[in-house]
């Protein structure tokens, strides 16, 4: 087993600017992205972006992710913003949105059903191979 916590570390500048979290788990981050800010600066030492509220929203809480959002939404747009918290979760989410397995609006994320159950399933399909698990994230571990 690979330990991937063991690789991960908050890669752009934390801000103390508050965001609504609308879901939250072990695997995903779901944000209310306010309209007049972009995700992510052209810089990684650049500040007033998504990435740099989420970063900041993760060190509060003593937890080490790199900084993966899913989607894009426009600078003016508002609306939910998916982040992965592993390598793992952000190629399968990628995946689904680029394939239009789920979609976006402004107000929404539509999928059939419900949403946290259809995330935790597909995390847990994609973490299981035959042989067992590949990765593990070590619930509970802090740093």
């Amino acid at each position: 087993m690979i330990d991937i916590e063991a690789f991960e570390e908050i890669d752009y500048l934390p801000s103390e600017k508050k965001v609504e979290i609308l879901y939250e788990d072990e695997y995903l981050l779901i944000v209310n992205k306010p309209k007049k800010i972009i995700i992510f600066p052209e810089n990684k030492n650049e500040t007033g972006t998504m990435a740099n509220v989420i970063a900041g929203m993760y060190q509060l809480k003593g937890e080490s992710h790199a900084i993966r959002h899913t989607h894009r939404l426009d600078r003016d747009t508002s609306g939910c913003l998916v982040y992965a918290k592993d390598v793992i979760t952000h190629a399968i989410m990628s995946s689904m949105f680029e394939n239009n397995e789920i979609k976006k609006n402004t107000k929404e994320i539509e999928t059939q059903g419900n949403l946290s159950e259809l995330l935790k399933n597909i995390v847990k399909l994609y973490r299981i191979v035959p042989e067992g698990p590949v990765f593990c994230r070590f619930p509970g571990k802090k740093r």
